[in-house]
C-alpha cells in the first residue's frame, strides 16, 4: 500500500517542475515532460489552485505558476491539503474519529498511533524544496539518501551535490533538512 496517493504524486511532480521553471508552464508541457495523463493533470492543478499552491495565468503566454517557493511547503501541508490528510491506519487520524470497529479491544491503537506520530513529525519537517534537487542525477541523489557514500566526482560536471553545502543546511524557519531527518 503507497503511502502517496497519485494525486499527491502527481502534484509533486508538478510543482517540481514549476520549481525548476519559475517562469511557469502550461498544462500540455508539464503532462508530456512526465508523460501524464492530461485529464487527470488538469485536475491536480486545479485542485493546486484551489489550496493556493499555484496560481493559473489565462492567454497566450498563460499557464501556472508556484505562489510560494518549495522552500516554505513542507511535505505534510501539501498531503493534507491534497489528502484530506495522512493516516497510517484507520486509528491513527491525528483529529482524534476514530472509525475503526475493533478501537475498544485493539491492543495496536496505542503503537500504530505513535508510529503515526513520529511519520507525521518528519513529514512536517521536510520541504518541497528538498524533494526537489537541483540536478537530475541519479548519482547525486544516491547520498542524500544514505545509501551510498557521497561520490560527487561521478555526478555530472557542473552541477552540486544535494549534500554540498546549501542553504537548507542551515534554515531558519526550523525546517530540518531532509538529509538530517533520515539519518
Amino acid at each position: 500500500m503507497p503511502m502517496l496517493s497519485r494525486k499527491a504524486d502527481y502534484a509533486l511532480l508538478i510543482l517540481s517542475y514549476l520549481h525548476h521553471h519559475p517562469e511557469g508552464g502550461c498544462a500540455r508541457g508539464i503532462a508530456e515532460h512526465f508523460s501524464l495523463s492530461r485529464g487527470f493533470l488538469a485536475n491536480i492543478l486545479k485542485e493546486l489552485c484551489q489550496k493556493g499552491f499555484v496560481s493559473s495565468h489565462r492567454g497566450v503566454n498563460g499557464g501556472y505558476v508556484m505562489n510560494r517557493p518549495a522552500e516554505s511547503i513542507t511535505l505534510a501541508e501539501l498531503l493534507e491539503a491534497l489528502d484530506d490528510g495522512f493516516r497510517l491506519a484507520e486509528c491513527s487520524d491525528h483529529e482524534g474519529h476514530d472509525t475503526c470497529s475493533l478501537t475498544s479491544v485493539c491492543p495496536m491503537k496505542t503503537p500504530i498511533r505513535a508510529v503515526h506520530h513520529r511519520i507525521h513529525e518528519v513529514l512536517r519537517q521536510v520541504t518541497l524544496a528538498e524533494l526537489f534537487p537541483n540536478t537530475q542525477s541519479v548519482a547525486e541523489l544516491i547520498p542524500l539518501l544514505g545509501m551510498l557514500p557521497d561520490r560527487s566526482d561521478i555526478a555530472e560536471s557542473g552541477h552540486r551535490s544535494p549534500c554540498s553545502a546549501h542553504p537548507l543546511e542551515s534554515p531558519s524557519s526550523g525546517v530540518t533538512p531532509l538529509a538530517e531527518v533520515l539519518k
